[in-house]
């Protein structure tokens, strides 16, 4: 049982190893890519994951338990530490990184954008995505 939990934590913290070698910040945000997401989604699920994108954008296309980005979810991360990892994504990269640039304002010290959002998700990490 105590090997499972070590493995956990050593999981854990190789997944947020590799959001804080994403690219060099972009406007005082960290920019991955869809396979640093992948790659943590692989290790860790959606936890952090927001989409920022319209719910009629949402309902063409998704990544598997994302968050919407909205009022309520702008409610719950004001409740959390500002170091919290947050990843956000839209559908190519723009509205995301000025929202990570909002929060970034606000003082959250661990924001990421994915370059290329959902429609690079689609195009290099899976086709079934719709693409629009």
């Amino acid at each position: 049982m105590r090997t499972q939990g070590l493995k956990f934590k050593i999981v854990l913290v190789i997944s947020f190893t590799l959001i804080s070698c994403g690219k060099s910040d972009h406007q005082g945000v960290r920019q991955i890519t869809v396979h640093e997401l992948k790659a943590r989604l692989d290790v860790t699920g959606p936890i952090g994951l927001y989409d920022v994108r319209t719910l009629e954008e949402i309902a063409i296309a998704s990544i598997k338990g994302a968050t919407v980005f909205n009022e309520k979810a702008r409610d719950t991360l004001e409740k959390l530490s500002k170091d919290t990892p947050i990843i956000l994504f839209c559908h190519r990269g723009g509205r995301s990184q000025k929202t990570a640039k909002m929060l970034s304002s606000r003082g959250y010290t661990n924001v990421s954008n994915v370059v290329g959002g959902i429609d690079a998700w689609a195009r290099e990490i899976d086709s079934t995505v719709s693409r629009y």
